[in-house]
């Protein structure tokens, strides 16, 4: 199989295979224009002229420890039935990773079909959620009134931004939305019947907001995004001013969400889902970039065992000192080892290097690790954007 971008003039058989893989109707609108492809964002792989599978790998930004970075978010992952078990996505992953180290892209993410398929190729999970389902009268006790509720629209997407930029510093792995990513939410949401409030301040300013609908008597929560207890509460009671519409509340919060604290009953349904994979394109970059937690000049050596990209498959020392120094192409002594999906969990924070030990996915001798994971912190993650 031949692997290239995918040309302007492949634009029909590449609907015809995203109506195919995701069972679209035939006049389904067209996913794809002449102006996405090129040598954009697609990938395929061919046989002579017939394209067999392909492959999106769309441009992002991440919140990562305090900085923003560029993330391939991987999607429209698809293969016609006479091209399966051929390994043409595996080859796109593979092309994948070198097209998005050449755009500076540090990390990718993916939504999996099959964590097994796509760790394979070096992928990891790396998010999680809470998922809860709660009585409308679990919120009742949310009666104090703060600040005022008005309809959200594209006019108000600065404010929006702000807060949601606000309430993602506590994150890594998070997607910065601009102008463009946020319109395409919206204009999303409008096809159907996703509803937006937000809740302002007596100031005028908006201090947190609210996306949801209500099927079937259950008030479905799609973001909800505040700066402060206090406009949580008041998101609550909002959602406790539908009571009459619904008898149930269900949202997948972020993994370390505490609601459970905060309501009278906190005997709930709730349930742990996996998330996203999570994959890092290039080791040196990220190792120059993660803010070790130390005052202190030391270094450390680390081994990272990764097949599909040869950049990464080497042993980095670290010097830590007014700055970070990586090298890589050095001999096989380390002092730690780890294939490349424990060191993208480890990186993103969502492990730390005991626990990476603890699950026999961490080499090296006890007392290293210990010295050398207190290096890195744990920290939670969150994503609520999809591709």
């Amino acid at each position: 199989m031949d692997v290239r971008f995918v040309e302007e003039k492949y634009v029909d058989d590449i609907n015809r295979l995203m109506r195919y893989c995701f069972n679209l109707s035939n006049d389904a609108p067209g996913w794809f224009t002449k102006e996405t492809l090129g040598e954009n964002h697609t990938i395929g792989a061919f046989e002579g002229d017939n394209l067999g599978a392909s492959l999106c790998a769309w441009p992002y930004h991440i919140w990562f420890n305090g900085k923003e970075v560029g993330m391939g978010g991987i999607g429209n992952v698809a293969t016609f039935p006479e091209y399966r078990y051929k390994k043409c996505v595996g080859s796109l992953l593979v092309k994948s990773l070198e097209i998005m180290r050449k755009r500076d892209q540090i990390f990718s993410l993916l939504g999996p079909f099959s964590y097994s398929f796509y760790r394979k190729y070096g992928w990891e999970m790396g998010y999680h959620y809470k998922i809860y389902t709660f009585e409308m009268d679990d919120f009742k006790k949310f009666k104090t009134v703060y600040g005022s509720y008005h309809i959200l629209g594209e006019e108000n997407i600065d404010e929006m931004d702000r807060v949601y930029r606000s309430f993602i510093h506590r994150y890594n792995g998070t997607v910065i939305r601009d102008r463009n990513i946020w319109k395409k939410i919206l204009k999303d949401q409008d096809k159907g019947t996703i509803h937006r409030y937000g809740v302002y301040s007596d100031c005028g300013e908006l201090e947190g907001y609210l996306f949801y609908n209500i099927n079937d008597g259950i008030f479905h929560i799609k973001e909800l995004v505040y700066s402060s207890l206090e406009s949580k509460e008041a998101l609550f009671r909002f959602i406790y001013l539908h009571n009459a519409q619904a008898s149930k509340i269900q949202w997948m919060a972020p993994s370390d969400d505490n609601t459970l604290f905060i309501i009278d009953n906190p005997r709930k349904d709730v349930k742990m889902v996996q998330g996203m994979m999570i994959r890092v394109v290039d080791v040196k970059k990220v190792l120059k970039l993660y803010p070790f937690s130390t005052k202190d000049a030391t270094s450390f050596s680390i081994k990272v065992d990764d097949p599909w990209a040869e950049w990464n498959d080497k042993t980095f020392k670290v010097d830590i000192g007014d700055s970070i120094i990586v090298e890589d192409d050095l001999d096989d002594r380390f002092d730690i080892r780890c294939s490349i999906q424990t060191f993208s969990q480890l990186m993103i924070g969502y492990i730390d290097m005991v626990e990476g030990a603890e699950m026999g996915k961490i080499q090296g001798d006890r007392e290293v690790i210990e010295r050398v994971g207190a290096l890195f912190h744990k920290k939670p993650t969150y994503i609520n954007d999809f591709f």
